[in-house]
């Protein structure tokens, strides 16, 4: 497994998702999301929502702390967990954050295992540090998630917004 030495500081496009007729969401950008809002909402999160799925087809969540560092989403834990050994047959990943029904955030991406370059993991252990009583080790595997698309929403319908990645 290779040291992460680079970072993911990319903006995103800004748009609005497409949903069904019906759902009022504005056809202007008026309400769109600023990523700079989105992105602090992330990095302030204390629990995050992964979704995996199984090998079989079915989905798999779990509450998770973690870290947003450099516009991916950083975790920690055993090869041998549920949703660990759910991304090593399939990558793909959606971690979600939420305050009611009144704010949302839904990151999707492709998740790899790998350990962080000593710039990111001194980003990482600030994060946890400020939420939780641990900071993941030196050297330790880490799970980073790269988003491809992230939903998110103050108001809804009036502020969803579709963040794309390059």
């Amino acid at each position: 497994m290779a040291e992460q030495t680079h970072q993911t500081t990319q903006e995103p496009i800004i748009e609005r998702p497409k949903l069904p007729d019906g759902y009022g969401v504005p056809e202007n950008d008026e309400g769109l999301l600023q990523w700079s809002r989105v992105n602090d909402w992330l990095g302030e999160a204390r629990v995050f929502w992964l979704a995996t799925t199984r090998p079989d087809g079915k989905p798999h969540a779990i509450p998770i702390w973690g870290a947003w560092v450099d516009n991916c989403f950083y975790c920690d834990g055993s090869p041998e967990t549920r949703w660990a050994r759910n991304i090593a047959t399939n990558p793909n990943i959606v971690v979600h954050i939420e305050k009611g029904i009144d704010l949302a955030v839904m990151v999707e991406g492709t998740v790899e295992g790998l350990v962080p370059g000593p710039e990111v993991l001194e980003k990482i252990r600030e994060s946890y540090g400020s939420k939780y009583d641990y900071r993941p080790e030196e050297g330790a595997l880490m799970y980073k998630t790269t988003p491809s698309k992230v939903i998110a929403w103050e108001e809804f319908p009036k502020s969803v917004t579709k963040f794309r990645f390059r």
